[in-house]
């Protein structure tokens, strides 16, 4: 398990969400579950051995065997495929809460990052935030000094103090934000937050160059369409088990007679063969009902892979936009900066009033503003991307686990991984 102090940067940070988050071990319990299912419908295939006491109090009657004990062996010798059929489903039931388990704990890590991230954006809109109450605050402090000389301007110094106070409500904005960030990512770390957030750019090596090649991973390996394809398994076993309905059964009884009579207590072998001949239309009805939901799994696939399609479409569509809006906001918050100093140059000599110093400071900010809020959205983009494949959970483990890291790690696998 990682360490407090390791846990500092993304990767490590989210590898620890999905050791301890409760939500994970709770998608792992249903896989061991299902796990143990698999073994209840296979004991039927054995022979079953119980014992069975009978005391009988008889009236009028010369028969003194009032308690009989026995051992009794019961074996399957055909059930019409009904007992093999539902190992079949048992198995792709478990099949199908591990893909579950895969697609919680791609959930679970989209849900860490997007903490992590956000709360990593609302410390850096805090900084900038806080730079621009302090250019404000010189800004008006440089007036006030202009104010002393020339009281005639002092009517202008109001447009810099309500500036000054206007940044001082967006950092006191910020400041709550980031509080609610925080507590947000403790929520899913169960422990005290890193000092200060790192390996942000670390999925953006991962992330394919086309869309083509995101579009490749909906495969039969995909958990989605894995968990699809063992829902499908399970239906059509559950198709089988109805229509064993109809199949004749048979069995054989060891062990001895209770019954009142002359066989009683004697040791006895039966034979029990049962034919279905009508049962009011109750196996039909079963059949009928199995079919059609295996009719509408084999659709419900099919729509997860025109979901996931369009999904993987959108993601790409809004991580590009964010990398063409950080990229033109790296532009404007140049000329920005550069508007900056030469208009405060400009200010001093009387060649800029104090309202245009003020616009392009604010006009800054808001470059800044952009700017962290694209960085944001590429960041969430490339996590969103590797989630909407069903790899974001595997992409950190792998990261979490690599040589550099790895002896810092205890030989325990985490919770998720069955």
């Amino acid at each position: 398990m990682l360490t407090s102090a390791l846990a500092q940067n993304l990767p490590e940070t989210v590898y620890k969400v999905l050791e301890r988050y409760p939500a994970v071990g709770a998608s792992m319990a249903r896989v061991e579950s299902a796990q143990a299912d698999i073994q209840r419908a296979r004991g039927a295939h054995w022979p079953q051995l119980s014992w069975s006491g009978t005391y009988s109090q008889y009236h009028e009657s010369n028969l003194v065997n009032h308690w009989i004990q026995s051992p009794t062996v019961n074996l399957n010798l055909w059930s019409g495929g009904k007992i093999q059929s539902d190992v079949e489903r048992a198995q792709a039931t478990t099949q199908a809460r591990r893909e579950q388990h895969r697609m919680t704990r791609d959930d679970i890590s989209l849900l860490a990052t997007e903490s992590y991230l956000g709360w990593a954006l609302q410390k850096n809109l805090v900084a900038l935030a806080m730079a621009n109450l302090a250019t404000h605050q010189k800004i008006l402090s440089d007036y006030q000094a202009i104010v002393q000389i020339d009281p005639g301007r002092r009517i202008d110094m109001n447009q810099a103090q309500v500036r000054h106070d206007n940044a001082n409500l967006s950092l006191i904005q910020r400041q709550s934000d980031l509080r609610n960030a925080e507590l947000r990512l403790k929520r899913l770390l169960l422990a005290d937050l890193p000092e200060e957030p790192g390996g942000l750019d670390d999925l953006k090596d991962i992330i394919p160059t086309t869309v083509n090649d995101a579009l490749a991973s909906l495969n039969n390996n995909h958990p989605v369409m894995a968990n699809w394809n063992a829902q499908l398994a399970a239906a059509r076993a559950g198709v089988s088990y109805a229509k064993s309905q109809y199949s004749p059964t048979a069995q054989v009884n060891y062990g001895r007679q209770t019954y009142p009579g002359i066989a009683q207590g004697v040791y006895v072998t039966q034979l029990i063969v049962s034919v279905p001949i009508w049962d009011g239309g109750a196996t039909i009805g079963a059949v009928k009902t199995a079919q059609a939901n295996l009719d509408a799994i084999e659709f419900s696939l099919e729509e997860a892979r025109l979901v996931l399609s369009e999904k993987i479409h959108s993601v790409w569509t809004e991580w590009k936009s964010s990398t063409d809006r950080h990229q033109l906001s790296q532009v404007q918050i140049n000329t920005g900066k550069n508007l900056v100093e030469g208009y405060w140059l400009q200010f001093r000599v009387g060649r800029r009033t104090l309202l245009d110093l003020l616009n392009v400071q604010s006009d800054l900010y808001n470059y800044q503003i952009n700017d962290a809020m694209a960085q944001h959205e590429i960041r969430m983009g490339q996590a969103r991307l590797l989630a909407a494949m069903g790899s974001l959970a595997q992409t950190y483990d792998r990261a979490a686990l690599s040589p550099q890291k790895s002896a810092n790690l205890s030989s325990e696998n985490p919770v998720g991984h069955p």
